[in-house]
């Protein structure tokens, strides 16, 4: 019996060991062949993504994604396309990676949005001068000078903060959660600042132990803390978002996920942000917007966009006159907001979470 047991034992611990070493993520390269397209396909375990390159005679069509491990290779299945005399195409298929249409004009790629554009004109709310088209399953806080606008699905409401108007938030800061706006009564500095909560729609004024400067900057942020630079005071600090509580810091910075140490010299010197690896990018060129995808870029749209308000790996907000669109590379552009205001001003006006 314990013979049988022993082996019981042996095989499980054999079997556990295969798994464990077929199914753990390791990073590979494999190019095969589908439907006359040669694809690249690589996975990069350290940074967890995947890498595709799905060529043609002529050009190639970048994609990344951050999907989960698959321990199967040659994971497109299927690539559809359609060619005219303008444009060309694809449609990738996989049942285990997201990937997006791309068209290419004119040596130029481009957002499938370009060819099927949802330009949505149907009105769902209306709010202080604000038209929304598309709450698009976000919360935004809106700034008309004086209030800031809370608008959701669920709720609306205004948050009063100055008597005067204000024609840019000063060191206004989002972050996934908290909005951070100094209190402007003093044209130099602020002993105190208003944190909106977006989840719990709260605000709350907190008084700081120390007199900060406008002449410095904001580095970033990780979970509830924000990091700002303050020049006059040649400082750094940490500031709790959730408790208002401020702390000096000894020169840190968040590089790629990592902190590292940094002289205040540089940091007062200097305008630094916290930074990371992120596998999609977007940019501003001329004032139209590009995805930068494996160091190509994607025009997303042939509308001249004034600014970028929002973006990350995955999606991008941004303003085009008067209005606030989204773009998903899946999904394509749809209009959000629309609000006079911005044909003029546009800067420090718009928070997303």
């Amino acid at each position: 019996m314990k013979r049988i047991v022993g082996l019981i034992i042996f095989f499980g611990l054999v079997f556990s060991l295969f798994l464990y070493f077929y199914l753990r993520p390791v990073s590979y390269t494999s190019t095969y062949i589908l439907n006359d397209f040669q694809i690249t396909e690589t996975y990069d375990h350290k940074n967890k993504e995947y890498t595709l390159k799905i060529k043609t005679k002529d050009f190639e069509f970048p994609y990344k994604t951050k999907d989960k491990y698959s321990h199967k290779r040659n994971l497109i299945t299927g690539i559809e396309f359609e060619q005219d005399d303008a444009s060309f195409c694809i449609y990738p298929d996989s049942e285990y990676l997201t990937l997006y249409p791309l068209c290419l004009k004119d040596d130029t790629l481009y957002s499938i949005s370009l060819k099927n554009k949802n330009d949505n004109s149907n009105v769902i709310e209306a709010y202080n001068d604000f038209n929304v088209y598309d709450f698009n399953d976000k919360t935004y806080l809106l700034w008309n000078y004086h209030n800031i606008i809370y608008l959701n699905e669920k709720d609306e409401k205004t948050y009063e903060l100055f008597s005067n108007d204000i024609y840019s938030l000063k060191l206004a800061y989002a972050t996934d959660r908290y909005l951070f706006i100094p209190n402007q009564t003093d044209e130099f500095s602020y002993q105190d600042v208003f944190v909106i909560d977006a989840k719990k729609n709260k605000m709350k004024n907190y008084k700081l132990n120390k007199t900060l400067y406008f002449d410095g900057y904001i580095l970033g942020y990780k979970k509830n803390n924000l990091y700002l630079v303050d020049r006059k005071n040649t400082e750094e600090y940490e500031f709790n978002l959730a408790k208002g509580k401020l702390k000096r810091m000894n020169g840190k910075i968040l590089v790629n996920n990592k902190w590292e140490n940094i002289s205040l010299t540089k940091l007062v010197h200097n305008n630094y942000e916290f930074t990371n690896n992120t596998f999609i990018n977007y940019v501003l060129e001329d004032n139209t917007l590009y995805a930068i995808v494996d160091n190509l870029k994607i025009k997303i749209t042939d509308d001249r966009v004034s600014t970028i308000v929002k973006s990350n790996e995955e999606e991008v907000y941004y303003i085009v006159g008067d209005t606030l669109y989204y773009n998903n590379l899946n999904e394509g552009s749809k209009r959000i907001i629309t609000y006079n205001e911005w044909n003029f001003n546009y800067n420090n006006m718009i928070y997303i979470f």
